[in-house]
């Protein structure tokens, strides 16, 4: 009895290994262009790396076919007129995911504000990241639709049906 169910579970495991489908993963990356500093930097790759873990599809980056990628731009930069004065900014960051081994399309987009203070521009800029909500009902949106996305595309080096050729040669 003991040997059939064991016979039985291995079976259904090797079933369930056969049909699993491969876990979907998306790196991260900071362009190397950003011009975010050192510690901007780190703020918006851990958040976005909490993002894809949150999600279920967080990976490192060197090992994955898709990356989500954000550009930060400084929208505005302000004084306050206060004392003592402090900096605010405006941030815009947008956030893609991108076929980086198929198709190199953009796969999911979407852009965000944020606000933050600060003693100068870059302790503003740190905050206004450090506000980002990775559990946004946007966030939630745009991973979901870059999830789904990926999973209905080919996997690389598939190529789709080619048309039937219709031509006979005649003139």
């Amino acid at each position: 009895m003991k040997h059939t169910l064991l016979a039985i579970l291995a079976a259904l495991a090797c079933v369930a290994v056969a049909t699993a489908q491969p876990p979907m993963a998306i790196g991260v990356t900071i362009p190397a262009s950003t011009p975010l500093s050192c510690g901007a930097q780190q703020v918006i790759l851990k958040k976005m790396q909490q993002l894809t873990t949150l999600n279920g599809v967080g990976a490192q980056a060197e090992n994955t076919r898709f990356r989500l990628t954000p550009s930060v731009r400084i929208v505005s930069s302000d004084v306050t007129p206060t004392a003592p004065p402090s900096q605010l900014v405006k941030l815009s960051i947008v956030l893609m995911i991108a076929d980086t081994a198929g198709s190199k399309s953009i796969v999911a987009q979407t852009e965000l504000s944020a606000k933050g203070t600060g003693k100068n521009e870059e302790a503003a800029v740190l905050n206004a990241l450090q506000q980002v909500d990775i559990r946004s009902a946007a966030l939630k949106r745009f991973m979901e639709q870059g999830k789904k996305r990926i999973a209905d595309m080919p996997p690389v080096g598939h190529q789709p049906p080619a048309a039937a050729d219709t031509a006979t040669g005649e003139n």
